[in-house]
């Protein structure tokens, strides 16, 4: 479903946001 997508956007951004705090 396009909700199930739209969730693993958001949850892929704030991962590689989460990520990215820490390597920087």
């Amino acid at each position: 479903d396009t909700i199930i997508g739209i969730a693993f956007l958001v949850i892929g951004i704030v991962l590689i946001n989460g990520l990215a705090d820490k390597i920087y």
